[in-house]
């Protein structure tokens, strides 16, 4: 069974990550590492997974807010405006432009 491990370490990461959509190529190769690896790596058990990952996702999630907050056009969180559909024949201004909504679509 020894030699079944790593195969199928790899196979449910890469299953696990196409049912959540989430397709992510070093995902499945720390499942390869985690079971091929070295001694030190084995000892260090579920936290050689977790530390990486929780790592990588504090870093870009305190970046991501750093860089939508410091930027004037952006706001985080984003709450999308209502969407009003136009008449027929209602004129709508597109980069300052006053158009024909009929003639533009």
């Amino acid at each position: 069974m020894i030699w079944f491990s790593p195969a199928l370490s790899v196979s449910l990461a890469i299953l696990a990550m196409q049912y959540t959509k989430t397709l992510h190529p070093p995902g499945g190769a720390i499942a390869l590492i985690a079971n091929i690896g070295s001694d030190e790596i084995k000892s260090m058990g579920y936290f050689y997974v977790i530390n990486p990952i929780l790592t990588g996702i504090i870093i870009l999630f305190v970046m991501a807010i750093l860089f939508n907050n410091l930027s004037k056009n952006r706001v985080y969180p984003y709450r999308d405006e209502e969407i009003r559909h136009l008449k027929y024949g209602e004129k709508v201004c597109f980069w300052k432009k006053e158009t024909n909504h009929s003639k533009s679509i």
